[in-house]
Order: structure tokens, then C-alpha cells, then sequence
């Protein structure tokens, strides 16, 4: 049978028991008698934002959203079909957050790029689980938020000279690197007790020499996104790109 039908036909069973619909315009269920108050959809993905900030992604069950908004856990379902669907419309609501560019259009391409990923590692450090979310989900890489910031640093990219292929790799680069460091980050703030590390200098010299001195250190990203992107600006120029010298 088409799952579809299926769904359907569960939809209408329920319609049956007494579950009555508002207009699509007003956004409302009318409940039912156990379940309690009615409820939005855009009220179940604030309470479940809301435990994102506070707290951390990884803590919102539909249990805690329907308890945070006092009715029972299958009121939720009518408008969001799974935890997976909420996390994903979460996550959405916190990239919406990025601030605006801070710097105007005719800066240059390399400061705006910089500007657009400092941006966006304010979201991760703002919601904590949210780098992680999408390291797990890449098909959310689709969504309008991930679109639209693909889309900005691409533009900065071709704007810099590099070709599609270039920028692609760039773009892979910066992405790989600030997911990456966000989650480092993300680990060592969580609260867990976790022992500094070490090398022995007999055999690994430099390693614990740079483990030492930088031990306690603060770690800053917007400096690492800042070289590679320095990195960028001098291969490619603001201009033609240069071509790189194979040995």
C-alpha cells in the first residue's frame, strides 16, 4: 500500500475520534480532551529553541517540549512529525540568527568573507550541539539558512578570482575548518573534566614544547579563519588568480 494512503488514512481515523481542524490561516488544532491546551507549530519550535540555548540541542525531546508547553506529547505530532523534523527546524531558527554583514559592499573580498564566517561561528558558540547536529545531518546542507551562506562565500570567491573549482575547494576548506574547531571548542566548554595533554620531549620535542607553552592559552577562531583566509587572498591576489607553483 502507498505510504502515502497510509498516512492518510491515519490522519482521517484521528479526524474521526473528534480531532477538529482551525483554518490553515489561523495555525491552530483544536484539541481534544486529553491533550490539553492548543498549541502552534511556531510555539513548539520556540520552546524547543529555547532549550537549545539554554541548555543544549541534544536536550530536546518531545516529552520536554510538550511538558515546557503544558499539554501532552502527542498535541506535538500533529505539527511536527518526529524529533528528527523538530531538530532540523531548530537548527533552521538558529541560523536565522546571523547578524547582519558588518561590513559594507565595497570592502574587500577577503575582509567580508572573514566578516561572513566570524558571523557564522557566533550562531555555533551561541547553541551549543549545533555544529554536531549538522556534521550528522548533511542534508540539511540543502536548507535555506546553509544555502544562503554557500552562496555569500562563493560569490566573495569568484569576486577574489578564484575559479569554481577553486572556490569549491576554498569554501570545503573554511567550512571543514571552522566545524572543526567549533566542535574542539565545544569540548573543552562543555564542563567536562578533561586532563591537558602531553607528550614526551625525548621523542616528540617540538610537540611538547608548543603542548606547554600554549597550555591554558585562549584559543581565538576568528584568528585561524583570518589566516586561511589571509593564505587565500595571497595566492589568488585581488585580482587574476595566481597560478600555483608545482615542484
Amino acid at each position: 500500500m502507498d505510504t502515502r494512503q497510509t498516512a492518510w488514512g491515519r490522519r482521517a481515523v484521528k479526524g474521526c475520534r473528534g480531532v477538529e481542524m482551525d483554518s490553515a490561516r489561523k495555525g491552530r488544532r483544536r484539541p481534544t480532551r486529553d491533550e490539553g491546551p492548543a498549541v502552534t507549530r511556531e510555539q513548539i519550535v520556540d520552546a524547543a529553541y529555547r532549550i537549545a540555548r539554554t541548555e543544549h540541542l541534544d536536550q530536546i525531546q518531545i516529552r520536554r517540549v510538550a511538558r515546557e508547553l503544558g499539554v501532552w506529547p502527542q498535541a506535538l505530532y500533529h505539527y511536527v512529525p518526529s524529533k528528527s523534523e523538530l531538530l532540523r527546524l531548530v537548527a533552521d531558527r538558529a541560523l536565522e540568527t546571523r547578524r547582519p554583514p558588518g561590513l559594507p559592499a565595497t570592502a574587500p573580498w577577503d575582509e567580508r568573507l572573514l566578516d561572513l564566517f566570524n558571523r557564522t561561528e557566533e550562531v555555533f558558540a551561541a547553541h551549543p550541539g549545533l555544529v554536531q547536529f549538522l556534521v550528522l545531518r548533511p542534508d540539511f546542507v540543502g536548507s535555506a539558512h546553509l544555502g544562503a551562506l554557500a552562496e555569500e562565500a562563493l560569490g566573495l570567491l569568484f569576486e577574489g578570482g578564484l575559479t569554481p573549482g577553486q572556490a569549491l575547494g576554498a569554501f570545503g576548506g573554511l567550512a571543514s575548518l571552522i566545524v572543526g574547531k567549533a566542535q574542539l571548542l565545544e569540548a573543552f566548554t562543555s564542563g567536562a573534566q578533561v586532563s591537558a595533554p602531553t607528550a614526551d620531549e625525548q621523542r616528540f620535542p617540538c610537540l611538547a614544547r608548543t603542548l606547554g607553552e600554549a597550555a591554558g592559552a585562549e584559543v581565538d577562531l576568528a584568528d585561524d579563519v583570518a589566516t586561511y583566509i589571509a593564505g587565500l587572498a595571497s595566492l589568488y591576489g585581488r585580482g587574476e588568480p595566481r597560478r600555483r607553483r608545482h615542484r
